[in-house]
């Protein structure tokens, strides 16, 4: 006979558990069709986490389960068919089980600015004087999408998927300053983890354009006439 065991968590999300489940506790349910005794934590199966506290009577149990750190193995919670419960041998195998991504994505790497952009005295000093389709390229996690901000500036200016081969190239607008813009970047991989900011990358942008004073004019013209 059947011992009707379902097994339900308190995650309220169905997709991939992330890092930030680090360090949370999941708490499992197990719900019997009918009083049961002698299921203790031993009678549980639990991969991609570890064991907490257990308590229950009756028909219903609860199980404390700690995701693992920097991890992509599928968390898996299950009681097998043998399990010695109420003094005989259950004929029913419940289990309940979840994707795991807890791996942190590395930072972006390599961050510059495109060398058609670059107007400065040489294509690599990242002076410009552009300030809207500026390009900037890395390299990253393949399939984590990039986000660039601006200084301390927490809204992201520009954002791509990074492409098969490792590398993004996404175009920014950035304004006229007396100080360089300070560029950094984010990757998020598919589960929503993020990682560690990028080195900063430092863009000038002087959109001045160069005059001469009368006294320079003066000058320019005494050393022609001589």
């Amino acid at each position: 006979m059947g011992i009707g065991l379902s097994i339900t968590d308190d995650l309220a999300e169905t997709s991939i558990i992330n890092k930030a489940k680090v360090g949370t506790d999941i708490t499992y349910t197990f719900t019997f069709k009918d009083d049961v005794t002698g299921f203790d934590k031993n009678d549980i199966e639990v991969t991609g986490g570890t064991k907490g506290a257990f308590s229950g009577s009756g028909s219903v149990y609860s199980l404390v389960v700690r995701v693992t750190d920097n991890s992509t193995t599928d968390l898996f919670v299950g009681v097998a068919k043998d399990a010695a419960i109420g003094g005989g041998i259950g004929t029913e195998y419940a289990s309940n089980s979840h994707k795991v991504d807890t791996v942190v994505p590395s930072k972006p790497i390599s961050l510059d600015l495109a060398t058609e952009d670059d107007s400065g005295t040489s294509n690599s000093d990242n002076l410009t004087n552009k300030t809207s389709n500026l390009t900037i390229t890395g390299s990253a996690e393949v399939g984590a999408t990039i986000r660039l901000y601006n200084g301390t500036n927490t809204t992201a200016i520009g954002s791509e998927i990074v492409k098969a081969n490792g590398t993004f190239s996404i175009d920014i607008s950035l304004t006229q300053s007396t100080t360089p813009h300070s560029i950094t970047a984010r990757a998020t991989d598919a589960a929503g983890n993020e990682s560690l900011v990028s080195d900063a990358l430092a863009i000038t942008v002087d959109t001045t354009t160069a005059t001469l004073t009368a006294q320079a004019m003066s000058v320019i013209l005494v050393k022609t006439l001589t």
